[in-house]
């Protein structure tokens, strides 16, 4: 559990124009959007297991945690490479009780996952920061099932 001063220290390092209702606005309509594809691939198809590359500090996750999980009995796991992002993502889980959700630091094109083990795959306004996007579509595949799917968003 991350103590008060660590909390602080994590939030001082955020732009004073973090929190601007544009933003705020953007993030949201981009969360949206990600649990309504989602829901519809959950719908038509076999997934339980979800992992979101680059997942900050776990928002799309809590988020389809908290719309879709009750119903669709499903597992996440998030990965950053951003040890601030993951550390506060696990508290954030600690703290709501979460059993059904992992955060791990790991590079997304360079994964420490088995071949196959997941259903779904997100990677959420990640590809446009790499400068070789290809491995991360490669790692995508490669930790994809046989008959998995991607969501992969970018703002540009």
């Amino acid at each position: 559990m991350l103590d008060n001063s660590r909390k602080q220290e994590i939030l001082a390092k955020e732009s004073p124009n973090f929190l601007s209702y544009s933003r705020l606005y953007f993030w949201w309509k981009k969360n949206r959007a990600i649990c309504d594809i989602v829901r519809r691939e959950v719908k038509g198809r076999n997934i339980k297991d979800i992992l979101d590359l680059g997942c900050g500090r776990g928002d799309d996750i809590f988020a389809l945690d908290s719309n879709l999980n009750a119903k669709y009995n499903l597992t996440f796991t998030g990965i950053d490479k951003n040890r601030d992002n993951i550390e506060f993502a696990n508290a954030r889980k600690e703290y709501r009780g979460n059993k059904d959700i992992n955060f791990y630091v790991d590079d997304a094109t360079n994964l420490k996952i088995e071949n196959g083990t997941y259903d779904l795959v997100i990677s959420s306004e990640v590809i446009e920061h790499l400068t070789r996007p290809e491995e991360l579509l490669s790692q995508i595949k490669r930790v994809l099932r046989k008959d998995g799917a991607a969501i992969i968003t970018t703002p540009n």
